[in-house]
């Protein structure tokens, strides 16, 4: 009876051995589902296959599920059993199928395996190999990217002004140059939440749209007229070889990148639509009255404006000034005097200005206030 069995073992060996030789080098595959990675190439030569997968620049390796195909059959009366090992032992096995899985994820580098296949009739025979070949999932990442990035917020003018006037609206100068920026974006977002955070792709910064390029001339890009504090971050997005969505945010100090935050104040880009004063401590304690409510709070008076020399600034009778400071729209202080706790006329000379417009900081005994003045 044994030998009768050992005969037919023997005889299933040839025949799986002849059907397995007749498949290509290439009959046996492996694929991913869902997975990071990015793209994948496969060789083979005397029995291993060896595939080829390229993931993030920033990941440690390959996620997903892998299984590997194997093209073999039996006869009645015989089941297909498939082993995966590694050099440290048994890692899988699979019955009664042609497929196989390798556990995920796969570290990046080189992970070797060796797939055996067996036809099991349930004696205590010995089941012979049909067949065996080695898997070698190489792990590569990408080329990772650079910047060298430098910004500046800029105030928008209201177009066809004259003298100019600001929007009230920002945006963002940006110089310096990208390698590799391909799947780069810049993201702006801003404390309020007031506007809808946006990326914009790092290679759109440059008018051939190349990977690698330098941003000749300066780019500018957003557009938000909050008072509020806005944030710059580097996003790397891209979609993987399963369809998956990949978004990773760039930490602060790598390839180059470092997070950008500029605060807009009531100081600069000033919306020319609204009223005066403009100081936010002000508006902050009357935040539930009515804008209108506000102009009545003014405690002084300022003339001429325009102006081409001195400014004169008038308080109302027993009110103090204390100090007045001349700024620009972007918050840069040209002039600043300090009168003690002066009542009456006083004077601040904008003669050595040029022409343009800027905010007088006023504080006075009942608190700061901000008028907008125009120099010829």
């Amino acid at each position: 009876m044994k030998k009768t069995i050992f005969d037919v073992k023997a005889g299933v060996l040839m025949c799986c051995l002849f059907l397995i030789a007749a498949f290509s080098s290439n009959a046996q595959t492996l694929t991913l589902g869902t997975t990071n990675a990015l793209g994948m190439t496969s060789t083979s030569s005397g029995g291993t296959y060896t595939y080829n997968v390229t993931v993030p620049y920033f990941a440690n390796d390959l996620t997903g599920t892998f299984n590997v195909t194997v093209p073999y059959s039996c006869q009645a009366n015989y089941t297909k059993k498939l082993y995966l090992s590694n050099a440290f032992g048994s890692v899988n096995s699979s019955t009664g199928s042609n497929i196989i899985t390798i556990p995920g994820p796969l570290l990046v580098g080189i992970n070797s395996y060796t797939v055996t296949g067996y036809c099991e009739d349930g004696s205590s025979q010995p089941d012979p190999v049909i067949t065996t070949f080695n898997i070698k999932v190489v792990v590569t990442r990408e080329t990772a990217p650079s910047v060298s990035l430098s910004f500046s917020p800029y105030c928008k003018i209201t177009p066809n002004s004259n003298p100019q006037l600001y929007s009230g609206y920002i945006g963002f100068n940006v110089t310096g140059n990208y390698v590799n920026a391909g799947k780069l974006y810049l993201r702006v977002t801003n404390a309020l939440g007031t506007c809808p955070y946006a990326d914009y792709k790092v290679t759109f910064l440059n008018n051939t749209g190349a990977a690698t390029a330098t941003i000749n001339p300066t780019a500018s890009f957003y557009d938000c007229a909050s008072t509020t504090t806005y944030t710059i971050k580097l996003v790397y997005k891209t979609t993987s070889m399963s369809g998956t969505p990949i978004t990773y945010i760039v930490s602060s100090g790598s390839i180059g990148w470092t997070d950008y935050s500029w605060t807009k104040t009531f100081k600069n880009c000033l919306n020319k639509l609204d009223p005066q004063p403009q100081d936010p401590v002000l508006v902050g304690r009357i935040a539930n009255e009515d804008m209108a409510d506000l102009a009545e709070t003014k405690k002084f008076n300022v003339y001429p404006n325009p102006t081409n020399s001195d400014l004169n600034i008038l308080p109302v009778e027993g009110k103090e000034i204390r100090s007045a400071k001349v700024i620009d729209p972007s918050g840069f202080v040209y002039e600043s005097k300090a009168f003690g706790s002066a009542k009456g006329l006083q004077t601040v000379s904008l003669a050595h200005l040029r022409p343009g417009i800027y905010f007088v900081e006023i504080e006075t005994n009942e608190g700061v206030f901000v008028e907008k003045v125009v120099k010829n």
